[in-house]
């Protein structure tokens, strides 16, 4: 099987999505614990992010800060 980019999906750690988002890594830790932020999910004792999820929670920010 040939692996393209596009068949790859992007995972993030808590510090990509917090640089990506300019806002401080502890906030993404307490949004976690909180149920808040980007649906996130554990691999092993790290916490990673798919890029698809995270595009899906800024555009929900964009449509509510729009509304």
């Amino acid at each position: 099987m040939t692996i393209t980019a596009h068949s790859v999906t992007q995972h993030l750690t808590p510090s990509d999505l917090a640089e990506r988002i300019g806002i401080p890594l502890q906030t993404i830790y307490r949004w976690r614990s909180e149920g808040k932020g980007p649906r996130g999910f554990r691999a092993g004792k790290y916490v990673r992010f798919r890029l698809e999820d995270v595009e899906a929670w800024e555009q929900e920010q964009l449509d509510k800060d729009s509304a």
